[in-house]
C-alpha cells in the first residue's frame, strides 16, 4: 500500500499491468528489506529493460537505456538498418531455447 501518491514517473505498464517502475520499487520496499536485500534490488533496478519501445523513431523488443544495449528477438530489419549508435544484440529463439544459460551470461556480460 502506497502512503504517497505515485506520478506518471513512478509508474509503468508491464504486459498490460500497471506496476511501480524498477526505479521506485525498492523505494517502495525499503522499510520491509534488510540491507542486502535491498542493496540488491537497487543494484538490479537499472538492468530491467524497456519492453517494444520505440528508439531512435525504431520499434525495438528490449532496450537498456543507461547501457545503450538493444535486443532484437529473431528479427534482423532494425539490426541491419539501425545507425544511432547503439550496442544491438540479436537473441534468436534457438539459442534462447537450446543455451539458456549461454544467454543470460551474455547479457550479464554486457549489461555490467
Amino acid at each position: 500500500m502506497h502512503r504517497h501518491r505515485l506520478t506518471d514517473k513512478d509508474v509503468t505498464t508491464h504486459w498490460g499491468i500497471r506496476t511501480t517502475t524498477a526505479a521506485r520499487t525498492p523505494t517502495d520496499l525499503a522499510h520491509t528489506l534488510d540491507p542486502a536485500s535491498l542493496t540488491r534490488a537497487v543494484n538490479d533496478a537499472p538492468r530491467q529493460p524497456q519492453i517494444n519501445t520505440i528508439v531512435a523513431g525504431y520499434d525495438v523488443d528490449a532496450y537498456w537505456p543507461a547501457h545503450r544495449l538493444v535486443a532484437e528477438l529473431d528479427g534482423e530489419a532494425f539490426h541491419e538498418n539501425f545507425e544511432a549508435g547503439l550496442r544491438v544484440v540479436r537473441v534468436t529463439w534457438d539459442r534462447l531455447t537450446t543455451q539458456p544459460k549461454r544467454e543470460a551470461a551474455r547479457f550479464r556480460r554486457l549489461l555490467v
